[in-house]
């Protein structure tokens, strides 16, 4: 009742918008049932409204990646996709990342995890629009986390965020991807890949 009227699809107050994302995953733990049913409210139908996708973003920004979060977000991202990620509006506290940089992270993220694989549609929709830079920044940033402790990350995260380098390697080499290839430096760096595979690459 009180929530109603400050929700985006009636509230344009944007910082109001941005602390319903900030709260947004507790919200959802403690209620799933009222942000299911106010899904429309949240996100919008289709592109949502300039507060909607502020909400979305901001959650994006502020949360590192969960499967149960991310199966959530899922039709939004999906519907931020075909409207264009990259000119979504951004949460207050959002200023280095566009819209398609947050999603693509949240998708890179999920697969190294394990909650996301590689016929997601998530995923899928955000390759055909990415471009090089988008590309690179989100293999880069998932190469930079793994860090030169060479300890405490499962093996098989590990392999994963190789496949990821080597999957950009195959399909997006070419000119009008350039930029794509980041990391691979920070993967020798790691500790965790022998010379044998980051010795080629």
């Amino acid at each position: 009742g009180m929530l109603e009227k400050h929700l985006p699809d009636c509230s344009i107050i944007e910082s109001e918008a941005a602390a319903i994302g900030e709260a947004l995953p507790y919200l959802y733990e403690t209620a799933p049932s009222w942000i299911e049913g106010h899904y429309d409210k949240l996100f919008g139908p289709g592109k949502g409204n300039s507060c909607q996708q502020i909400v979305l973003t901001t959650v994006l920004a502020l949360y590192r990646p969960s499967a149960a979060i991310y199966r959530l977000l899922s039709p939004a991202m999906i519907a931020a996709l075909d409207y264009g990620a990259d000119r979504l509006e951004l949460g207050f506290r959002v200023l280095k990342k566009d819209g398609l940089s947050l999603i693509g992270h949240w998708a890179y993220y999920g697969y190294a995890a394990g909650f996301v694989s590689l016929e997601d549609p998530i995923l899928k929709k955000w390759w055909a629009v990415a471009d090089g830079g988008h590309l690179g920044g989100a293999l880069g940033e998932l190469c930079g986390s793994l860090g030169s402790s060479n300890a405490g990350v499962p093996q098989g995260i590990v392999a994963k965020i190789g496949e990821l380098w080597d999957l950009h390697n195959e399909r997006f080499s070419g000119p009008e991807k350039s930029g794509s290839l980041r990391g691979a430096v920070r993967l020798a760096k790691s500790g965790y890949y022998e010379v044998s595979w980051w010795g080629p690459r």
